[in-house]
């Protein structure tokens, strides 16, 4: 026969009420209840606390990179790997099949990191004119604003440059391998200005003949074709930075401190090598000299804000990764200082002219009241008494004594 339930107790009873608390053995639970409410409790206080001490922080969110850090984002050895693509291609003789290769190899990575694709002038070796195909290849990355900053470099080789794969070729290769770095690098951030990736052809055309002088236009026709389309379009002044790389020798060179250069831009860039330890490569003691190549354009057709980049010692071998790396950051570091100091010039000039403010308080100068109504008989103010000329009254002897004469 199966044991009766036992009954619950009512209100106000205790008898059979502390059945429920009951263990198997017949002890009380609450004490096990208790122990297993404060366990439950302070579990979250206890895993936050380590072993040796006080309560471990949980790691920080990595920080967004900002446009003062893009140049981390530099690969040295990427741009080498476009340095030897390029080589691989040939000569690259202006009008030649091998410079149509490069150029449509340049599209190609233009397209591939986002940017419009130009093409200016005559290209491939379908053209075979007198000068030959002048021109360039061009990649835009739009900017917030439409001013520009222009990276600019050659992708073919003048006629000392031609030895193949040698050092001359490298070197000349390397200044186009550093500016579609530069391009991959600053694609993947917003731009406050619109950014013109330049790849010249043609300024191996016109040769200056051994033993005459140059004033920096000779042998530039690729340069000069681009000036007469920046021309076109209004961006000599509109272009608010140019900095244009020459041959960069290796495997690690000097850059040269050019003359001419816009003077403000390139100590900027020396002042950014400074900062980031590049001082083997931007010397601060280095004397200054006069390289001629394509920038020289720029600065002849009135584009004073041009920099000209090119290696001082003789080409010995190809420039290594650690060698590009260095410069295409340094050139980042400060192509954001340049843009920075640009913006708050421009933030400047689009303030509204500060008009003077009434004073407060009362005036220094009396300001006369305003002219009462005909049907008034009262001014609208007090008006201030104005002091009126007296005229000497008579003088009467005073008595000498009370009701004397």
């Amino acid at each position: 026969m199966r044991d009766r339930p036992a009954e619950s107790a009512g209100p106000g009873k205790t008898g059979t009420g502390w059945a429920g608390f009951a263990g198997p053995a017949g002890g009380l639970a609450f004490p096990r209840l208790l122990l297993l409410f404060l366990l439950l409790f302070l579990l979250p206080f206890l895993a936050c606390r380590s072993v040796d001490g006080p309560p471990v922080p949980a790691p920080p969110e990595p920080a967004s990179q900002g446009r003062m850090g893009a140049g981390s984002a530099f690969s040295g050895q990427v741009a080498r790997n476009d340095l030897e693509s390029l080589l691989a291609l040939g000569a690259r003789r202006p009008g030649s099949s091998s410079a149509a290769r490069a150029a449509a190899w340049l599209e190609d990575e233009l397209v591939e990191l986002g940017a419009e694709v130009e093409s200016w002038g005559p290209a491939g070796p379908g053209s075979e004119a007198e000068r030959g195909p002048v021109g360039a290849v061009v990649g835009i990355l739009p900017g917030e604003s439409s001013d520009s900053v222009l990276l600019l470099a050659r992708y073919d080789t003048l006629p000392g440059e031609r030895d193949g794969g040698g050092p001359r070729n490298a070197a000349a290769a390397a200044a186009p391998a550093l500016v579609l770095e530069l391009g991959r690098v600053l694609a993947a951030s917003p731009r406050p200005y619109s950014v013109w990736l330049v790849f010249v052809a043609g300024d191996g055309m016109v040769e200056t003949p051994s033993g005459a002088s140059s004033d920096g236009s000779q042998g530039l026709a690729g340069s000069e074709a681009v000036a007469d389309e920046l021309e076109a379009r209004g961006m000599l002044e509109t272009a608010r930075l140019a900095i244009f790389f020459g041959p960069l020798s290796g495997p690690s060179s000097t850059m040269q401190r050019d003359l001419h250069s816009h003077r403000f831009s390139r100590e900027v860039l020396w002042q950014s090598a400074e900062s980031l330890g590049a001082t083997a490569i931007f010397p601060e003691r280095v004397a200054y000299d006069s390289p001629q190549f394509g920038h020289r354009a720029l600065l002849d057709r009135g584009l004073r804000q041009t920099v000209g980049l090119t290696g001082a010692e003789t080409p010995t071998g190809v420039p290594s990764a650690d060698f590009l790396a260095q410069v295409g950051r340094v050139t980042l570091e400060a192509t954001a200082r340049i843009e920075d100091r640009l913006q708050r010039i421009d933030a400047f000039s689009r303030e509204p002219a500060i008009k003077p403010e009434p004073m407060e308080g009362p005036s220094l100068w009396p300001v006369p009241d305003p002219p009462a109504p005909e049907d008034s008989r009262a001014p609208l103010s007090p008006t201030p008494l104005s002091p009126t000329p007296l005229s000497p009254a008579p003088l009467s002897p005073a008595p000498l004594w009370p009701g004397g004469s």
